[in-house]
């Protein structure tokens, strides 16, 4: 079968990459992070004495930086060229954006990751390598307080969502330790093709 490709763009400590590396032989991650306390080195040590492929890149940065995004697009490339000598099976984005994005609790956010996500993807999708590719899915936890036990998934953009060419596909909530907290595991799914056509 063919390589699978995932992103992290809030990769931390690399745990999202450690799960899909955990569930799948073939997948090629990819991890972007800006936080500069983060050892990279310990993250592949971890996968190594785990016994799972370690990412194919790791970078330090911006994810909202089109630089780093182009990086993190020729890291997968390069580990889908060296993997296999099928030119069929050249890199045509990112089958999953996988991400725990920053909560702003313990730091601060100068914008919303969510809304981030969605514009970057909206954008990257006029490129002739997108970031997500066509029918690839998009997989986010959000963080909600919760009133009296309830929460509701976030409001969701709808033009915003429909520039990017995602449908939201499930919202599921999962309680969280801290009083008060939750969050919601939404997934989105690109379009085949746009509903205007």
């Amino acid at each position: 079968s063919r390589d699978v490709h995932v992103l992290d763009p809030y990769a931390g400590s690399g745990s999202v990459l450690l799960a899909a590396s955990a569930v799948a032989h073939n997948v090629v991650t990819i991890g972007i992070d800006r936080d500069e306390t983060i050892h990279f080195p310990s993250i592949i040590k971890d996968f190594h004495h785990r016994s799972l492929t370690p990412p194919s890149g790791l970078i330090r940065g911006d994810f909202r930086n089109a630089s780093i995004r182009q990086q993190a697009k020729k890291s997968a490339l390069s580990a889908t060229l060296s993997l296999s000598s099928e030119s069929s099976s050249a890199f045509q984005g990112f089958d999953a954006i996988i991400t725990d994005p920053p909560y702003g609790i313990r730091e601060r956010l100068d914008s919303d990751p969510l809304l981030d996500l969605f514009r970057i993807i909206a954008l990257e999708n006029e490129n002739d390598v997108p970031l997500l590719k066509i029918g690839g899915r998009l997989i986010v936890f959000v963080p909600r307080l919760e009133r009296r036990g309830v929460s509701v998934p976030p409001q969701l953009n709808s033009s915003l969502l429909k520039q990017a060419e995602l449908d939201l596909i499930e919202a599921i909530r999962q309680p969280l330790e801290s009083p008060g907290l939750c969050r919601w595991l939404m997934i989105f799914q690109r379009r085949r093709q746009s509903r205007d056509q």
